[in-house]
């Protein structure tokens, strides 16, 4: 599941009209969810609060092997309010599982007046880690419609560097987006683009509009490219991705696949889930070079109930709210994982272990509690 601080940020970048799904570095998040989840190290404790809808403070203690933990705090000129969730009926929300990728959409000039937001949206995340006084922190703003600039910075006392900074300009247009990093420690500069193309910028919806249409797939192309200047050390990569449309609610999937031309490595997945049920994906990893191979099979498992709803005076619905998740992967070189996540009211419950098949080494296991208001 996400920590209640991801899902701040996550937040506002949806309250901001941002579509992280259109972005090449998003490229394989669903897969990437499904397949790669961190096992609890130890026994962690967590305490999150919204104590304002402009304000958030969240304080992480872990025991074993050594004791250590950390402050953090967040702050945003956007309302966030609509933040803050009923752990009855909404707790999917936390799910770092299946997402299906939003349909592109346009923005326009005057849209964050529209949704009466700050011209200058802003995020500000600082957080300290005790007893290292390793230092995080991240500004984002939006600086128009269509563009978002980041920085983010970490800072330990024994680095000789002094910390490092990285700096990210992102803009996306619906039809296509553009990304510019640079990050201090090697001085590397990157650049990645992604390209929707199946879909006609002219017939493109807005936001409230993008649910009405009626492209059944969409493909999207995109390429990354960063340079060392220090190290003299390049990179590059390609990529694909095919989703499934509006049109397919009750079986959406999406295909991935990406190529690494310099070291010849070639990456595909294909996720598919039934919303708020199951969900399956699974990895091939091919080296052009050694022929090397790898393959990853991940599946959750969702476990939930019905609950009624007034909607009127005489009318009755019925919601689904999600109560857990069972989470498993499995390689072809022998690593099982398997995480357990549950929410009692504003508790979060994490148990996870990995262990080797075809290796003897010791049982991997780990707890997390996390209490959110």
């Amino acid at each position: 599941m996400l920590s209640f601080t991801d899902y701040i940020c996550y937040e506002y970048l949806k309250t901001t009209n941002w579509n992280v799904h259109n972005l090449y570095c998003n490229l394989t998040q669903t897969a990437d969810n499904i397949l790669r989840f961190d096992i609890p190290s130890g026994i962690n404790c967590q305490l999150s609060s919204l104590t304002t809808p402009n304000f958030v403070s969240k304080c992480e203690i872990s025991a074993m092997p050594i004791l250590n933990g950390s402050l953090s705090y967040i702050y945003s000129n956007v309302d966030l309010d609509n933040a803050k969730v009923n752990p009855l009926t909404e707790l999917q929300k936390f799910y770092e599982g299946y997402r299906h990728v939003d349909v592109p959409f346009i923005h326009y000039q005057g849209e964050l007046e529209d949704f009466n937001l700050p011209k200058k949206s802003t995020l500000l995340y600082g957080c300290i880690f005790l007893p290292s006084k390793k230092l995080d922190a991240i500004f984002a703003r939006r600086l128009s419609p269509w563009s978002l600039f980041s920085v983010l910075a970490t800072n330990e006392v024994d680095d000789p560097n002094g910390g490092t900074m990285c700096f990210q300009w992102q803009h996306d247009t619906g039809k296509r987006s553009l990304e510019l990093m640079y990050e201090t420690t090697e001085a590397m500069v990157g650049l990645r683009a992604l390209w929707n193309l199946n879909l006609k910028e002219n017939h493109m919806k807005k936001r409230n509009d993008s649910c009405k249409s009626t492209s059944n797939m969409c493909w999207s192309l995109g390429f990354e490219t960063y340079y060392g200047i220090l190290t003299k050390c390049p990179g590059a990569s390609l990529g694909m991705r095919l989703h499934s449309g509006p049109s397919h609610l009750y079986s959406p999937f999406i295909l991935t696949c990406t190529l690494n031309p310099i070291v010849g490595h070639i990456t595909s997945t294909f996720s598919t889930a039934e919303p708020h049920v199951k969900a399956f994906s699974t990895q091939y990893d091919f080296n052009l070079y050694s022929y090397e191979s790898k393959l990853q099979i991940g599946t959750e498992l969702w476990r939930g109930k019905f609950l009624s709803r007034t909607v009127g005076e005489n009318n009755r619905s019925k919601i689904q709210s999600c109560t857990s998740v069972l989470k498993s992967v499995l390689s072809t070189t022998g690593e099982i994982s398997l995480l357990w996540q549950a929410r009692i009211r504003n508790f979060l419950l994490t148990l996870g272990t990995t262990a080797h098949i075809t290796k003897i080494d010791p049982l991997y296991f780990g707890i997390h509690l996390e209490y959110a208001n």
